[in-house]
């Protein structure tokens, strides 16, 4: 393997928007250099390192664990010149740039977005590209600045602070409750209709603590699935069985009464909300902004 010390800094750049884009051709239009040229600096790239970066078919593309690892490190490099050069040429808390954000849909479009008008106010120099999915998102894969997850954190790799606490609960639409009744213990659970979310493992496995934080399972079965968690509130509200959410997701529907809790003393495990990043914040001032604005936003009331 040859030296790396003398690397250009291009052949570095042209990986990570590759990495990002994951291919070669919109890589290109990012640096304004022809797909060849592109695959030419990888190619060199991966030659100096003396490891391949990428799987390559002739359809796709993706990281290999070298990849991933050398993204990392990579993305981080960047972060701390791109810091150096604020520090040099403006004020040190001058935040700017292009923020890119995830955040799982339904979660997302009720808690966050009505809030981040007034965070582009704040910071006018900033550009924001908002993604909405719940599905699993790979924040270097995918060049995810932060990302907001609910649930178990399983990525040790990535840092994470706590945004809110917030757990799973039973809820079913009084409607539901006349016609079919209200379970009295989680075995009751399997005589009811389960609305399930199939976004994650504990959508299909729903997780409980007794009040001497004993964890339990119970498999849900039902007729009625789905991968997003506006349907699954949705097919709950309109009367068509249990469904096992975030608190966080159906507190406006309890206080309107268009939901019930089912089985209020046993909660579900343990579910907060974090923000999760590659880079240190303090490292990166577009994070560390957004981070903190997110920790305000969503502060308990009586924390505010």
């Amino acid at each position: 393997m040859a030296a790396t010390s003398d690397l250009p800094l291009e052949l570095i750049h042209a990986f990570v928007r590759v990495a990002a884009h994951q291919s070669f051709a919109r890589a290109a239009h990012d640096l304004r250099i022809t797909p060849s040229a592109v695959s030419r600096q990888i190619k060199l790239l991966e030659q100096t390192l003396g490891v391949q970066l990428f799987f390559r078919t002739t359809r796709t593309m993706s990281l290999t664990d070298a990849g991933m690892t050398y993204l990392a490190a990579a993305r981080e490099a960047f972060d701390k010149l791109e810091v150096a050069g604020q520090a040099l040429g403006r004020m040190r808390d001058e935040v700017r740039g292009e923020l890119r954000i995830s955040a799982p849909v339904a979660f997302g479009r009720r808690c966050i977005v009505p809030a981040l008008p007034a965070f582009m106010d704040r910071h006018p120099k900033l550009s924001l590209d908002l993604v909405m999915t719940d599905s699993f998102v790979d924040l270097a894969g995918e060049g995810v600045d932060v990302a907001v997850r609910i649930g178990r954190l399983e990525d040790s790799a990535l840092r994470a602070r706590k945004l809110a606490a917030n757990r799973r609960v039973l809820v079913a639409s009084p409607a539901y409750i006349r016609r079919r009744g209200s379970p009295k213990t989680i075995e009751d659970l399997k005589q009811h209709s389960c609305i399930v979310l199939t976004v994650n493992r504990d959508g299909e496995q729903w997780r409980f603590s007794d009040a001497q934080g004993t964890e339990f399972s119970v498999k849900p079965k039902g007729v009625l699935r789905a991968n997003n968690g506006d349907a699954v509130l949705e097919f709950a509200k309109a009367g068509r069985g249990i469904a096992f959410l975030s608190e966080v997701l159906v507190r406006d529907a309890l206080q309107e009464k268009t939901l019930v809790r089912v089985l209020p003393k046993h909660g579900g495990a343990d579910a907060s909300v974090h923000a999760v990043f590659l880079v240190d914040p303090l490292l990166n001032p577009k994070v560390r902004v957004l981070v903190d604005f997110l920790v305000d936003l969503l502060k308990p009331p009586s924390a505010a």
